[in-house]
Order: structure tokens, then C-alpha cells, then sequence
């Protein structure tokens, strides 16, 4: 700004006596010592200039100081001033009126009322009502600022407004206590606001101080903070100490916070707090659907987000320090996170979060030291030493790899795979499906809430679809040996809609179903066994109590003192029955019954049910016929 009125020059000056100088309309001048002893170093006109010994009236005076190459130094007009230059080192022009100054270019005027001018020191002040308008070009609407006082040093091209600043133009209105406007220190560039140049600002830096508050005209927008700084160069505004702002759809708060204003990067520092669209994010927006997709109030699109550090320049993003992103009910929380971001979808699109993360919602979600997030795939990867964790509802579990599908809201594991399921206190698990006809078991008025572990090469979730594959090892806790338990090459667990109770299992490739202690023959920890190349298994979705069973692919069924096998079996507790179908045998303690059609065996009593091919009675049980049958009467 004040290079436009004033150049920047430390001339010495050429000691001159003021006699000789008479009243009347006149011209008064000093030039610069040698070697520029050529140059004029300053000039004041006026109607009337009187005065002896070194001090001097002039009216309607204009008055110049010119620096050794001959550029306009300073300018001034006014009514009427006094020129004391009794001590030479301290040579000062001054006056109680108003004071008119303007730049050569007529791009800048400023104008006050009472000044002085120390020419020594190349210091003006304007003590009062002080008004500056600066035309940025040609065609731009000026810039207006007024304050209480002015002062400027032309050595340093630094102006400075002091108290109840105000600013405007046709875009914005600002307001502090201070404003610092300073020009270029490069030598060569003192001269660009000379006559003709007409496209060039007037300064590189304002600096404000003071409370600013700027609020926006033509775009509606406001920003504050305690003081702040404008960069001509490069459009850079840096606002300091309780920043906060609202233009683009941006709004937040932060300790400090910088903007450039011919494009939309932003560095914010020190307790950011940040609301911007969605969009603003780029690739980073696609950790926050790892889980699933947010819920939202109904016509937003805005996200929130807080960090130490927020950063975006051009297609990189970056945060740094105890970062959270909340979009609806989702949030992400880590240490670090970057991105990249084109103005059009790209393979080449990322984002990373590392350090303590976390990406989900107050129900749950993942845990890890790094995620991944790429455009190309649409997937977000979950990796660290330590080995992810994700919760979702009841399901909880940890894998050396987690992967998350925002688009169709699954999520697969891999790498050493073990979850858990936990079911509510009325419920069975799945895995307590083997028929049993003992009666001194747990009583179910004293379950609580029962938990399933299950080990496995892989594993995927979506909705309430549970996929378990690869050695497959399904135990309900605590792990005793006598816990129910499963193997399987694949297992799926359908939940029910609250997520409370299994709705369903199926399972295959050599499943074994097991229930008890080896080689413990009475009691609850009696030893039960089924193997079968299928299972599936419904369960009351309400209760989730085991409504049926269907093995197949060659069943059997082996307990203390039964041993059933057939093509398929079916067991149903509401009747207590299980039923095999096609070439089937049970071998009980009293006869071994086979079938080509299938047979059935009624739980509770302990016998076959339906017609069978063959039966083949024990000896012991022949026995005990005989003997009945000789004490019956005659």
C-alpha cells in the first residue's frame, strides 16, 4: 500500500540556508549530497512561503521527497505547513490541517488531518480522521480504510493504521485495531507504482492486529481472529490465535489457520475443528463407510472433523494429531492421515489412516494401526503388527488382515481369523444341536449369555451373514472339553434381525459335531458325536430354541450307548425324534435295527420308531427276555 504513495530511500541531504526566500507564490528545494548532488532530494511549492534561519510558512503547499535515483519518495498537499530544519539531522515538515497525499499512478490516496513528516527518518504520521483508498486495477472497486491515526515508514515501505480500523470493498468489510500494510524490500521492485503501471497491487503484506473480524459482501462469509496476515504474492491469508471461519461451505475454528485465496487450499494448525462437504474430503470420505453407510439428518452432506494439524494443498490432504472425522453416526479416529484426491475418480485416488485407528460407530467397528483406502478397488484394508479387531453388535473378532466394501457394506478377514459370537441369555448357541435325552444338564433358567468362538482361514460379514472358511473350529465358551463344539470346511451363521440369536447354521465339507468329555460315558459331560458332510440347522428366531436339524452326505451319530447311521438324517426336539433316511442303522443296547428306507429313533424313550428290515437283539437283552418271561405267572 505504501509504496504506492511512497518510495523507499536512507538519502542523506545537502544543507541549504533559507535566506533569500521571500513571501509570494514560490519554490523551495534541497538536493541530495554528492555523489547525486544532481538529484533533487525534496520540493515545496505554495502562494505564500515566508519565514528566516531554517524555518519556513507555506499555504497551499505540495510538497516532494525523492530518493537518489530520482523516484517520488512522498507527496503532500495541504492547506497550509511548517518546514523546521534548524537542527539538520532532524528536519520535519508539519501541519494542524488536512493533509492530501496521492501516488503517482493515482492508484492509492490517503488523507488525514494534522501530519508530520520527519525527512530525516523518512517518517510520516497522520494524527487524524485518516481515510486511504487503494484502486487494485483498473477495473477492480477500491479498497477503502480509515482509522484514528497513521504512520508510515518509507525506509521500510511499512504503513501502519492504528485504532478502530475499518475496511471495505465491493467484496468484504474488515475491522481490527491495528493494520500494517508493508511493501516490497527488493530494490528493484520500489519503483513498479510510478506513472503507467496500472496493473500491480501496492503492497506484498497486510498485517492486522486487534480483533479482526472480516465478513463477506458479494459471497457470504465471515472469518475472526485475533490477528491476521495477507500475503500479496501469493493470495495467502494466515489468520492467528482463536481463528474462525465460514466461506465455501467451510467453517470451523482452529489456533491458526491459513487460506489462499485463488484456490481452496487450507492450513489450519493448533485445535482444529472443521465443518466442510463431504466432497472436501476426496478419497478420505471412503474410510468413513468401512463399516457401513451413515445415518445422517435427512438433506446434509457435511462432515466434521478435528486434528492438531489440517492440511490441504491442491490433491493431497493431510491431518495430523489426534484426528477424528464424524460424518452422521460414522467417525474415523488416528493419529495421521493423508490423501490424495483428482478432480475426477482415479485409480490413482487414496487415502491412509495410521496410528490408533478406528472406523466405525458407537456400535461398533475396526481397530488397527493402518487403513487403507483405494479408489481403484473401493475397498478399505486394515493392517498393522498389531492384528485388527472389529466389533459389530455382537460379533467380535481379530484377523492379521481386515478388509471393508463401503459400497456393499462387508467386511472379509484373513490371516489367522478368530471371532466371537455372543447370543443372548434365553438363547442356545448353535453349536448345543446334538440330540440328548439326559435330563440332568444345566437348566436353562440359569444360562447367561452364551458366547461362541470360532477360529478359520477366512471370514466375511454382511448384514447378518456370518461366512467362516478354511479349517474351520467353532467351540461355545469357556473351553472345558466338554464345551459344544464344531469342525468344519465352511460355516455360515445367519443372525436374526436384532442380532440376538442365530437364525440359522449350515455347514460342510467333514463336519463333526461334538458335545461332552472323550471317553465319559454318564453325566453332563457325556461324550456325543455326529459326522456329516452337510448340517444345516433353524432355530426359533424369537427364542432362538433349534427348531430342526438336517445332516446329509452319511450321518452318524455316535453317544455312550447308541451308534445311528444314515444317508441323511433329520432330528426335531419338538418331537424328540431324529429320523434317517435311506440304508440306515441304529445299534442300540438292545438290538441293532437296520433299514434300506430309513428309520427313526424317539429321543426321549429310547426306541425305535416306524417299521425297519431287520432287528438283531443283543445277547444281553435275549437274556433279560428270558428271564422275564420265567417269572411271569402261569
Amino acid at each position: 500500500m505504501g509504496l504506492l504513495l511512497f518510495g523507499m530511500s536512507g538519502g542523506a541531504f545537502a544543507q541549504k540556508d533559507l535566506s533569500g526566500v521571500a513571501g509570494g507564490r514560490g519554490v523551495f528545494s534541497r538536493y541530495h549530497p554528492a555523489p547525486n548532488f544532481r538529484q533533487m532530494e525534496m520540493k515545496l511549492t505554495g502562494d505564500q512561503i515566508t519565514g528566516t534561519n531554517k524555518q519556513i510558512r507555506a499555504t497551499n503547499t505540495e510538497f516532494w521527497a525523492f530518493e537518489t535515483n530520482g523516484a517520488t519518495l512522498v507527496n503532500l498537499r495541504t492547506p497550509v505547513c511548517f518546514y523546521d530544519e534548524a537542527n539538520v539531522n532532524a528536519r520535519t515538515l508539519s501541519s494542524p490541517e488536512k493533509l492530501t497525499a496521492k501516488s503517482g499512478d493515482g492508484k492509492f490516496q490517503i488523507e488525514g488531518r494534522g501530519f508530520l513528516w520527519r525527512h530525516n527518518e523518512k517518517i510520516l504520521i497522520i494524527s487524524n480522521d485518516v481515510q486511504a483508498v487503494i484502486h487494485w486495477t483498473n477495473n477492480a472497486p477500491p479498497l477503502v480504510i480509515t482509522s484514528r491515526w497513521f504512520e508510515f515508514d518509507a525506509a521500510q515501505g511499512r504503513g501502519i493504521f492504528h485504532d478502530d480500523v475499518h475496511g471495505e470493498d465491493a467484496d468484504r468489510i474488515f475491522t481490527c485495531e491495528t493494520l500494517t500494510v508493508s511493501g516490497s524490500t527488493d530494490k528493484t521492485k520500489r519503483n513498479v507504482f510510478g506513472p503507467g503501471v496500472t496493473n500491480r497491487a501496492p503492497f506484498d503484506v497486510i498485517e492486522a492486529d486487534g480483533g479482526l473480524v472480516i465478513t463477506g459482501k458479494s459471497k457470504p462469509g465471515h472469518a475472526k481472529a485475533q490477528r491476521g496476515t495477507f500475503r500479496q504474492a501469493d493470495q495467502r491469508v494466515d489468520l492467528v490465535g482463536d481463528a474462525a471461519w465460514n466461506f465455501n461451505g467451510y467453517s470451523g475454528n482452529a489456533d491458526r489457520m491459513t487460506v489462499w485465496l485463488n484456490d481452496t487450499n487450507i492450513d489450519a494448525s493448533g485445535k482444529v475443528r472443521l465443518s466442510l462437504p463431504r466432497a472436501g474430503l476426496g478419497a478420505a470420505a471412503g474410510l468413513l463407510s468401512a463399516t457401513n453407510a451413515p445415518t445422517r439428518a435427512t438433506g446434509t452432506n457435511i462432515v466434521t472433523l478435528s486434528a492438531d494439524r489440517f492440511t490441504k494443498r491442491g490433491e493431497k490432504l493431510l491431518m495430523e494429531g489426534a484426528v477424528r472425522i464424524n460424518e452422521g453416526t460414522n467417525y474415523l479416529t488416528c493419529d495421521k492421515l493423508e490423501g490424495k484426491q483428482t478432480t475426477a475418480k482415479s485409480p490413482e485416488n487414496f487415502a491412509t489412516a495410521t496410528g490408533n485407528v478406528f472406523v466405525g460407530r458407537d456400535g461398533g467397528g475396526i481397530y488397527s494401526d493402518r487403513a487403507d483406502y483405494s479408489e481403484a478397488t473401493g475397498q478399505v484394508v486394515f493392517t498393522g503388527e498389531t492384528p485388527p479387531r472389529f466389533v459389530q453388535d455382537q460379533t467380535h473378532g481379530t484377523a492379521g488382515r481386515v478388509i471393508a466394501r463401503p459400497a456393499s457394506g462387508e467386511v472379509m478377514a484373513d490371516n489367522g481369523v478368530t471371532v466371537t459370537l455372543t447370543f443372548a441369555s434365553d438363547s442356545d448357541t448353535f453349536l448345543n444341536v446334538l440330540p440328548d435325552s439326559k435330563t440332568n444338564r444345566v437348566a436353562k433358567a440359569e444360562r447367561t449369555n452364551q458366547t461362541v468362538q470360532v477360529t478359520a482361514k477366512t471370514f466375511a460379514l454382511q448384514d447378518r451373514l456370518a461366512v467362516f472358511a478354511g479349517n474351520v473350529e467353532a467351540h461355545q465358551l469357556p473351553v472345558s472339553g466338554s464345551e459344544p463344539r464344531m469342525r468344519c470346511g465352511k460355516l455360515e451363521v445367519r443372525l436374526t434381525a436384532d442380532k440376538r440369536h442365530a437364525e440359522s447354521v449350515q455347514a460342510q465339507q467333514d463336519v463333526v459335531c461334538e458335545r461332552g468329555t472323550i471317553g465319559v460315558t454318564n453325566g453332563p459331560a457325556e461324550y456325543t458325536r455326529m459326522d456329516s458332510e452337510t448340517l444345516t440347522a433353524n432355530a426359533n428366531p424369537t427364542s432362538g430354541e433349534l427348531i430342526d436339524l438336517v445332516a446329509g452326505g452319511g450321518v452318524k451319530l455316535q453317544r455312550t450307548a447308541l451308534t445311528a447311521r444314515g444317508e441323511k438324517a433329520v432330528y426335531t426336539p419338538a418331537q424328540s425324534l431324529l429320523k434317517l433316511m435311506g440304508q440306515s442303522v441304529i445299534d442300540s443296547p438292545e438290538a441293532t435295527y437296520t433299514s434300506s428306507q430309513g428309520i427313526g429313533w424317539h429321543i426321549a424313550k429310547e426306541e425305535v420308531v416306524g417299521s425297519f428290515d431287520k432287528v438283531s437283539f443283543k445277547p444281553t437283552a435275549l437274556k433279560s427276555l428270558e428271564e422275564s418271561q420265567k417269572l411271569s405267572p402261569p
